[in-house]
């Protein structure tokens, strides 16, 4: 009489974040950082809690979570990792997310008269991008 051994193995199923949002925004704005966790199969993991910056968030019906950063001045981050330690089902994951504060890009056009005779006055329009409420004048 003989037997058969059947030996298995089971393993949690992996986890990741995706980052759904933007992670560059202009200094003094808010900038929201957005993500989704997923298991391998790419399915959402609904209320499940998210550790972000050492905060715990819960991820909400579609497996996201979001967190506001707000800069002053240039500046990349770093966020501490996203962190979710995993359950019954799922392994943990971790991720670190870059978020960079950038300052106004700003273009200046100048306009004016080809030549000027010396003693004589030349004006200069211009105009700048982003846009200015003031005026000026060059002579």
């Amino acid at each position: 009489m003989t037997s058969n051994k059947v030996h298995i193995q089971v393993r949690k199923i992996p986890t990741s974040f995706i980052v759904t949002g933007e992670t560059s925004a202009v200094i003094n704005t808010t900038l929201t950082l957005k993500a989704k966790l997923v298991d391998y199969y790419g399915n959402a993991l609904a209320n499940r809690t998210v550790l972000v910056d050492g905060v715990p968030i819960m991820t909400d019906e579609n497996g996201t979570l979001s967190r506001d950063y707000f800069s002053p001045i240039p500046a990349v981050i770093t966020v501490p990792p996203l962190e979710f330690e995993g359950d019954k089902t799922h392994d943990g994951t971790a991720t670190n997310v870059t978020l960079v504060f950038r300052k106004i890009a700003v273009s200046i056009s100048l306009a004016g008269p080809d030549s000027i005779t010396a003693g004589k006055t030349g004006k200069f329009h211009g105009t700048m991008t982003p846009g200015s409420t003031r005026r000026s004048s060059s002579t």
